[in-house]
């Protein structure tokens, strides 16, 4: 099995602590690499980089940390287009990179995990087709190809979410309960009570998505040559006008 190690955010770091106990023997993290266009990378909310490996939150659980830079996805050919056929988003296209690693595993990932494990989650009272983000969505044809499974675990309970919400916030857990507008009081007490210190993680919300549909190009250079020679034969696509102007005659 492969916990998912994105970020120092409270679900990854809960995951891995939970991936430990069940004899989990390596996990990965997703680091800042080349600069790119495609993504926002380990952003926090002031706009500035950070170094986010989490090695040193590995080394406390016992964990094997395996690195993967976050454009390593790019130097394989066509890698956008299994994670735009799944949900036209791709955001999670950076696990390309770390292809080698995930076949033949469980990934645990902490996708929903906003949802389930925060103080004040959205009442949906437990249905959760109302999801207003597709986060996880986009390996749903990827790992077939890759040959793993992905397991994002706060799905798990999710349709227990107003019981999850009342634990966090109990008179039980507050010692758990940190300032600020993110506080996730269960998955930290998983994680102290495992051997990192708080300051360690779950201090701001950071993030690994690529975002293609925010770039000039949209596509790598081979997907786009790809894409233009196939729109060159399909011109019914867009109809002549458009689709000339798209590829700048």
């Amino acid at each position: 099995m492969s916990p998912q190690g994105v970020s120092r955010n409270s679900s990854a770091r809960s995951l891995r602590s939970l991936a430990n106990l069940a004899s989990t023997t390596f996990c990965f993290s997703i680091l800042t690499g080349r600069k790119s266009e495609f993504h926002r990378a380990c952003q926090p909310s002031s706009g500035a980089s950070a170094e986010d490996s989490g090695k040193d939150i590995a080394a406390a659980l016992g964990l094997r940390p395996v690195s993967v830079a976050h454009d390593a996805w790019m130097d394989s050919p066509l890698p956008e287009v299994p994670f735009l056929a799944a949900d036209a988003y791709g955001q999670e296209v950076f696990f390309r990179g770390a292809e080698d690693r995930l076949a033949g595993t469980v990934l645990l990932s902490g996708f929903f995990g906003d949802t389930v494990w925060g103080k004040n989650p959205r009442d949906d009272d437990g249905n959760l087709t109302r999801r207003n983000n597709p986060a996880g969505g986009s390996l749903t044809e990827y790992r077939l190809a890759a040959g793993f499974l992905h397991a994002p675990m706060p799905f798990w309970g999710g349709r227990q979410n107003r019981d999850i919400a009342r634990l966090s916030n109990s008179h039980e857990l507050e010692p758990w309960d940190v300032p600020g507008g993110y506080s996730r009081p269960i998955c930290r007490r998983i994680v102290e009570e495992s051997g990192v210190p708080r300051d360690a993680f779950g201090i701001v919300k950071q993030g690994s998505s690529v975002f293609l549909l925010d770039s000039p190009t949209f596509l790598t250079d081979s997907s786009l040559a790809d894409f233009r020679t196939w729109l060159e034969t399909h011109p019914e696509v867009f109809g002549d006008s458009r689709l000339n102007r798209w590829l700048g005659r």
